[in-house]
């Protein structure tokens, strides 16, 4: 029931964007800012492989979700699935990489700069310290007897640290053991991926991305109360919201405003982009950019006030095939046309392989101690084979909002998502 309630679809939108960013950001756009404040540590641009491919990347798959998802509730990680095809663009060729290429916003990029960056992310985003916890893993799945090419087994391994087994994918176990890695690598919040393999099933490519950030100042539970929250269908609706007053880096824009909240040791923080009352969440969406996005990711802004935001837990999945063909990656999931040559060893050469899905489970829960999300990208490949201080403000996330949880030493982005009501 809860998870039904979660994923009800009204008109509007709670937007969910939770990034954990890894690299720079490209341009010239500086953060919103008073001299002498300082919110979190600032983004760290001295990373060899930074570019902004993935982050322009999920910026197209948020425009594409607002046209599929329109006044839905959606959670997505674009880390996740910007690293799960970047596994599989290695394995692409001719018509079928240019356009990966031009969907995951590559054009110019050369595979060995892509690897690289991939392989920075994963060792530097990899962490375990107190109060956070953020891990990325990579796996592929083969059928028995299945020999893929060495390059690409090996690139696999030194650049995206992955696993690579083999299963006899007839045997109906072999899609259980899939979904207990995903479970394991989710930390039991994403229980499985795969309820079965398509019959023509050769490999299955995995990434899971798991994060846990306790808040730098937690939410006082006792001062979490019910009430009332503003749906975009203009009804309201009782849910708890938590509050608590203090020092916050906080910014204002056109018809919305910005805040963010760290969590321990500020290598992280969760950004909530609240629309003006005269405004909606699909007003800031349309109009919000990858752009706006470089500006108010760092705020260096701070200022004195009292905050509500809700409780909310949420889960969300979806197949990504239409929307990555509305970006451009049409040969990919057509048998006929698919040009994966550089997969399997030549023994196979001149057999069709294709991508037959592009699957995507999130999870997220936000409460008084900080931030759990996890998610999985799973992309099935089938073949014929064989400062003036101003005054006190107010931020009340009383109606649909946006947030992003960034890695502020990195700049991934890890998770974004929707949410119609908390």
């Amino acid at each position: 029931m809860e998870k039904k309630l979660y994923r009800r679809m009204v008109k509007g939108l709670l937007v969910c964007l939770i990034f954990l960013n890894i690299t720079g950001c490209s341009g010239n756009s500086e953060p919103v800012k008073i001299q002498g404040y300082s919110s979190v540590n600032q983004v760290n641009n001295s990373y060899p492989m930074s570019f902004s491919s993935d982050k322009q990347f999920a910026f197209n798959l948020l425009d594409k979700l607002l046209e599929e998802e329109k006044g839905k509730n959606f959670f997505i990680s674009p880390a996740s699935i910007f690293l799960a095809l970047s596994m599989v663009y290695n394995a692409s060729d001719g018509e079928t990489k240019k356009e990966m290429e031009k969907a995951l916003e590559l054009q110019g990029v050369t595979l060995e700069k892509l690897n690289g960056y991939c392989q920075s992310i994963i060792k530097s985003s990899t962490r375990e310290e107190e109060g956070a916890r953020l891990s990325i893993a990579n796996s592929i799945w083969t059928e028995n007897g299945i020999q893929l090419s060495e390059e690409f087994i090996k690139k696999m391994k030194d650049f995206y640290a992955s696993e690579v087994n083999s299963l006899d994918f007839e045997d109906p176990k072999a899609v259980d053991k899939i979904n207990d890695w995903v479970n394991d690598k989710t930390n039991q919040k994403i229980p499985k991926i795969l309820n079965n393999l398509p019959s023509a099933a050769m490999m299955v490519l995995l990434n899971a991305i798991y994060f846990k950030g306790f808040w730098e100042r937690d939410f006082d539970k006792g001062k979490t109360m019910d009430e009332m929250f503003n749906l975009p269908d203009h009804t309201q609706k009782s849910i708890p919201m938590m509050s608590q007053e203090g020092s916050y880096a906080y910014a204002e824009g056109e018809k919305f405003r910005v805040l963010s909240l760290p969590y321990i040791n500020k290598s992280a923080q969760m950004l909530i982009f609240l629309p003006d009352k005269e405004s909606s969440l699909n007003e800031f969406l349309t109009d919000f950019k990858f752009e706006d996005w470089k500006k108010y990711r760092n705020i260096s802004t701070i200022r004195e006030g009292k905050i509500k935001i809700p409780r909310f837990r949420m889960e969300y999945d979806i197949e990504l095939n239409d929307i990555l063909t509305n970006l451009g990656m049409e040969k990919a999931f057509n048998p006929k046309q698919a040009d994966f040559s550089k997969l399997l060893s030549d023994k196979y050469k001149g057999n069709p392989i294709w991508l037959d899905k592009v699957i995507h489970k999130t999870y997220v829960n936000v409460n008084e101690e900080g931030t759990e999300a996890a998610g999985v990208t799973g992309a099935v490949m089938c073949g014929g084979l064989m400062e003036i201080k101003p005054e006190k403000f107010e931020f009340i996330a009383d109606r649909p909002f946006f947030f992003v949880i960034h890695d502020i030493g990195s700049d991934l982005i890890l998770f974004l998502g929707a949410v119609n009501e908390p």
